[in-house]
Order: C-alpha cells, then structure tokens, then sequence
C-alpha cells in the first residue's frame, strides 16, 4: 500500500519548542556517533559534509551579531529557526552564528546557514542546512511499478514565475502531459484545474518537478517514487543536492 510520509505539523511545532530541554554537547554526540560509525560511513558522511560547507576555515569571519541563544526566539518563518536549532544547540549558546533564513537563491556576502544556494559560481558563502524540513522532505513508500502507471506526465503547481509559464504555454495542450495551474492570480484561466493529492500524481510515470522561487517542493517525494521526475537541469539546490543530480535529456516536438 503506497504511503506518503509527512511531518505532522503539530507534533513537529512542539517538538520545535521543547527542543531547548534536550541537548548534549558537540564533543559528546560526536564520540557517540563515531563509536557506530564503520569506515564507510564516515567516507559518507565527510563527502556530504565537505558539499554542504565548502569554507576551508581559512577565510576571515564577520558576524552579524545573531548568537545561538537567539535562535530560541523564534520569529516567522520559525521553522527555520527551529530547525536550525536542533543543530545549533549542541554548542556554547554565547557563540555567533550568522543565517540568512528564506527562499534564498543568491550567495551571502558573509558566511551563513542558508537552506538553499546557487549551484554554479563560488558559493562557499552558502553553507546548507536541511531546513524547512517540515514542508520539503516528504517521500514515498510502496509505490507501484513504474510498468503499471499512466505513461503521460503529470503537472499541478502555482504557475507564476516566467520560466513556469514558459514551459505551460509550449505543453499545456500537448497529449502526453495532464497540466494545470493551481493559483488563480487573474491570467490563463484555461490552464485552471483543482489541486490533487500527491497518491494521484503516482498513477503517471512522469511528474513534472519546476523550480519555483528557489528548488522545486515536489522533487523530494518524486524522486522516492518509481515515477520519474521531469525537470530542467536545476540551478538552485539544498540540503538534497539538487546539484548532483543526473538524468537523460528529452525533447518533445
């Protein structure tokens, strides 16, 4: 039976706010993990950690004046706040911690936690977190053969960036895609068709998975189908590496 799993909402804002109570310091989470880590894990886990943080610690520091302690002041949109948290306690909560919170597609002029981050250019600035975890991780589990689904490709979405509009205007009407525009801000009503639920989206073999403002929600879970993910080569990533992504190249006339 296929499953799609979420964050509840709920139990992750109390979670968010308990979070202070529960902490152990660096050093000792370290020891601890180490002690289950086998030397493949660890070649795993410093190839992840050297993508996510490029800085080599020699580059001169400036703050922005933000400790660790303020992050248990959560302000909108607080689950970045508490997300980064979860991390950020495990350390001296005096210590400086500079973050740029939000869909943030350029490179901070300071380095800073971001969610997400150019991919091309020197974005060592960009320290990626996985952050608003809550809204962009979400996968799926049991789902069916791809032999079994629809052989067409399915897209919903909010269609308001250029780029989004572009890729509507050339397919909407094309007779291997199911479109349609989920936000009606007043322009191609004949492209509006009501939200569906993601187990709807898995009777297709393609999903269409565009970039938004930064990465594309929707990338996570398609990627954990067996329905294959359609998108442009992405310019933007997260804590997912959108970046390390590979795939064939298709054109339909």
């Amino acid at each position: 039976m296929t499953r799609v799993i979420k964050q509840n909402k709920a139990v992750y804002y109390i979670r968010g706010f308990l979070s202070p109570f529960f902490r152990s310091d660096a050093e000792t989470l370290i020891r601890r993990l180490e002690k289950k880590m086998t030397a493949e894990d660890k070649k795993e886990i410093d190839s992840r950690l050297n993508y996510y943080n490029k800085l080599t610690g020699k580059e001169p520091f400036e703050f922005s004046g933000n400790r660790i302690n303020d992050l248990r002041h959560p302000v909108s949109p607080k689950a970045y706040y508490f997300d980064t948290y979860q991390y950020a306690k495990h350390f001296h909560h005096d210590l400086f911690i500079n973050y740029e919170f939000g869909d943030v597609t350029y490179i901070p002029a300071m380095p800073s936690i971001v969610k997400s981050r150019p991919v091309e250019g020197d974005n060592r600035n960009s320290v990626l977190l996985k952050l608003d975890k809550a809204r962009h991780f979400a996968f799926v589990e049991g789902d069916k053969p791809l032999h079994e689904k629809k052989d067409r490709l399915i897209g919903r979405g909010a269609i308001s960036q250029e780029h989004r509009i572009r890729f509507f205007e050339r397919y909407y009407s094309h007779p291997m895609c199911d479109l349609g525009k989920i936000n009606d801000n007043g322009q191609h009503k004949e492209w509006l068709k009501p939200k569906i639920p993601i187990k709807d989206h898995l009777n297709y073999k393609f999903i269409l998975s565009l970039q938004g403002y930064d990465v594309a929600t929707n990338l996570k879970w398609v990627m954990s189908s067996n329905s294959l993910a359609v998108l442009p080569k992405p310019t933007i990533e997260t804590w997912f590496m959108e970046g390390t992504l590979k795939g064939e190249s298709i054109m339909w006339k």
